[in-house]
């Protein structure tokens, strides 16, 4: 203009400090120093001379990065316990108003938990095992952005997969693994019990992992084995009943090859150990025979314990005769060759004797015919020892020579022995022992009876030769 316009800026709502203010009187500008969010407003340029004057109005709108914190009062040292309601809560500020994203770990969250007001976004949930991670709340707008972020520590209870009890069968000598897989935060210490104890880890029994590994498997193994988690909310427990099967085994000392005498009578046991119980069944002249079985009449009668009758055996019985025992597990068997001598062989006719020991004491029982086996009441002798100290009975001089070692009533019985051309010579043993009172205390007993009553004493005795009973009153 002319003359030059004199240029004034005035602001109002409120005025800014002067301080904050620069004015280039030669160009008119007006300069803002440190914008604030404050400086928003309407700035008016006065031209004025003596002509007249003009005015001009600047709007000024100040823009503002975000400004985000993301916070929750539910957490512990950023710990918080499974099943609990978790808030989430992001003050945000920021012009123009920011668009905001909250992710876990890094993948963005539903919205439908979420809800803003006053400058804050509020999300609400139930804890699981799932929700443990790095929450983080992102503002933005077209001036910049910021994130602010919380790590959650979600803390379970100790969790066993398929935590129902389990049966576990297994055959003796192989190994068994128990797979325990557990799960919880803080990760739970295990603990294995066996029958109510813990367990102790020796080579045998080895911890691998989630398993329990047990190797070499005996019957006495079996039990109930437990797999205990454990961290301070809880202790959680799963159950194995373990069974160890074991192939059948049968027990017998009777020999292979058993000589018998025309119309004897003799029984064969066929006792089998194994899980489960085995099954006996004999096989007789090509055919399977089960407990209870009676073949040709009763002259073969296999009794509910598995031991085989023969009865009034004749030459046409001869043969082989072959006991089974039999579970899931497996099979096994016994045979035995019978064969019978028949009397009219006979070299010598049999001959017999009486042999007297006394109690505890030894006796040699010699057979006139040499070399042979040894009978006792017309079964195999056992000379295995019954009583777990020396010897019972041993043979001497090539088997010529029968050791009876401390005699006692077991020992009341025919021993006989048979040369190798069947001849037979029995021997009669009579046990002699003193006499033991049967039922009577030691030392002297009173006894209180009402007048006119019986009394009953009891005074029998034992021994060999029988013991000659004398009563005596005072």
């Amino acid at each position: 203009g002319d003359p030059k316009p004199d240029i004034t800026w005035a602001q109002y709502n409120p005025p800014l400090p002067l301080d904050k203010l620069v004015f280039n009187p030669v160009s008119g500008e007006l300069h803002i120093l440190n914008v604030e969010l404050e400086d928003d407003g309407n700035y008016t340029c006065t031209a004025k001379n003596r002509v007249g004057h003009s005015y001009h109005t600047v709007s000024l709108n100040v823009l503002s990065g975000p400004k985000v914190e993301l916070i929750s009062w539910d957490l512990k040292d950023g710990t918080i316990r499974e099943g609990k309601e978790l808030t989430l809560i992001c003050h945000f500020s920021g012009k123009p108003t920011p668009r905001l994203t909250l992710t876990k770990d890094g993948f963005p969250l539903s919205e439908s938990n979420s809800f803003k007001s006053n400058e804050k976004m509020t999300t609400k949930f139930i804890t699981t095992p799932d929700s443990s991670g790095l929450y983080a709340c992102t503002g933005e707008n077209e001036v910049s952005q910021e994130t602010s972020s919380v790590f959650v520590n979600v803390t379970t209870k100790p969790t066993i997969d398929h935590p129902e009890d389990q049966f576990v069968t297994e055959l003796e000598g192989r190994s068994l693994e128990l797979e325990c897989v557990v799960h919880g935060n803080p990760t739970p210490s295990v603990t294995w019990l066996r029958n109510g104890s813990s367990l102790r880890v020796f080579p045998d029994f080895r911890v691998d992992r989630d398993k329990l590994v047990i190797m070499n498997l005996t019957t006495s193994m079996e039990g109930s084995f437990v797999c205990q988690a454990s961290n301070y909310l809880r202790v959680e427990e799963k159950r194995f009943e373990v069974t160890v099967n074991s192939i059948p085994v049968i027990k017998t000392d009777v020999p292979e090859r058993i000589n018998l005498y025309e119309f004897d009578d003799y029984a064969i046991p066929c006792k089998a150990v194994g899980k489960p119980v085995p099954s006996i069944y004999w096989e007789i002249r090509g055919e399977e025979y089960s407990p209870g079985s009676r073949i040709d009449g009763e002259k073969f009668i296999v009794r509910n314990d598995g031991t085989l009758l023969i009865k009034n055996i004749s030459i046409e019985d001869a043969g082989k005769f072959k006991c089974y025992a039999k579970n899931v597990e497996g099979e096994s068997s016994k045979s035995h060759e019978i064969t019978v001598i028949v009397t009219s062989d006979v070299l010598k006719s049999p001959s017999s004797e009486v042999a007297t020991v006394q109690e505890s004491a030894s006796k040699r029982l010699v057979c006139p015919h040499g070399e042979g086996a040894w009978l006792k009441n017309g079964e195999p002798l056992d000379t295995r020892n019954p009583r777990g100290d020396d010897p019972h009975y041993s043979l001497k001089e090539n088997g010529r020579v029968l050791l009876i070692s401390d005699a006692s009533d077991i020992d009341f019985a025919v021993f006989s022995c048979v040369s190798p051309d069947g001849t037979k010579h029995d021997f009669t043993v009579k046990v002699l022992s003193r006499p033991a009172m049967y039922q009577m205390p030691f030392g002297k007993e009173e006894y209180f009876q009402a007048d006119g009553s019986t009394l009953v004493v009891n005074c029998s005795a034992k021994g060999y030769p029988n013991p000659r009973i004398k009563t005596l009153a005072d």
